[in-house]
C-alpha cells in the first residue's frame, strides 16, 4: 500500500495553510501579530516604569486560561477538521470515483450479464 499520496496531501495542505499569502494562519501574518502584541506589551511596561521580563511577556501573550480552555481546543479541532478532514472528504470525492468506476463497472457488467441471461432464459421458456 502506497502512503505517499496521503503524506504529500498533508504537507501540501500544511503548506497552503502556513505559506499562502491570503491565509489568516500564514506564518507572515502570525509573526506580524506576535510582533505587534510584543511591542505593545513592552511599551506598556516601559511606560509604567517596570522592567521587561521574558517570562512576564510570555504570560501576557499566552495566558494559561486561554491556552488550556475548552474553547481553544475546539478551535484547534475545527482548524484541523477544515484543513485536513474536510479536504479529504470532499477533495477525495473527486478522485475516488475514478478508482471505483472500474470496479463498479466490472460489478455492473456481471449484474447486467446475469440479468440478460435470466431474461433470455425466460424468453426461451415463454416461446415454447
Amino acid at each position: 500500500m502506497d502512503f505517499w499520496p496521503g503524506i504529500a496531501f498533508i504537507f501540501r495542505q500544511t503548506g497552503n495553510l502556513l505559506f499562502s499569502i491570503g491565509s489568516h494562519f500564514s506564518l507572515t501574518s502570525l509573526a506580524a501579530a506576535l510582533l505587534i502584541a510584543t511591542i505593545f506589551f513592552v511599551w506598556q511596561r516601559l511606560r509604567r516604569g517596570r522592567c521587561v521580563r521574558v517570562r512576564t511577556l510570555l504570560r501576557a501573550l499566552f495566558p494559561k486560561r486561554i491556552l488550556h480552555s475548552r474553547s481553544n481546543e475546539a478551535d484547534i479541532g475545527y482548524l484541523i477538521f477544515n484543513v485536513f478532514v474536510y479536504g479529504v472528504m470532499f477533495g477525495g470525492r473527486a478522485v475516488l470515483p475514478v478508482h471505483l468506476q472500474r470496479d463498479h463497472f466490472r460489478a455492473g457488467d456481471a449484474v447486467r450479464s446475469r440479468v440478460a441471461i435470466n431474461l433470455a432464459g425466460r424468453r426461451d421458456r415463454s416461446s415454447r
